[in-house]
């Protein structure tokens, strides 16, 4: 597992202490293009799909997977942040 792998399962573990309720598949989800963001630091999501540590047929099944993610109404920004933050 290369860096951003490792990444992700640190990510992962804040998440799953401060958001017990998150589905662990969100949850992971999660982690794993956060660790791709910190990784390239950039937004472009090309970028991340290039470094995220997850196995798919087509690179381009990547950039699907990265946008049903963002689009998941589970997922709201501030209520997932806001632990960190205080």
């Amino acid at each position: 597992m290369g860096t951003v792998g490792h990444l992700a399962e640190e990510i992962e573990r804040g998440l799953r202490r401060v958001h017990p309720g998150l589905r662990k598949t969100v949850t992971r989800k999660l982690a794993a293009t956060v660790a791709a963001v910190l990784q390239t630091q950039t937004a472009n999501t090309a970028a991340w799909a290039a470094v995220l540590p997850i196995e798919t047929e087509r690179d381009d099944m990547r950039l699907q997977w990265i946008a049903r993610l963002l689009a998941n109404p589970l997922l709201d920004g501030v209520r997932v942040m806001e632990p960190f933050a205080r």
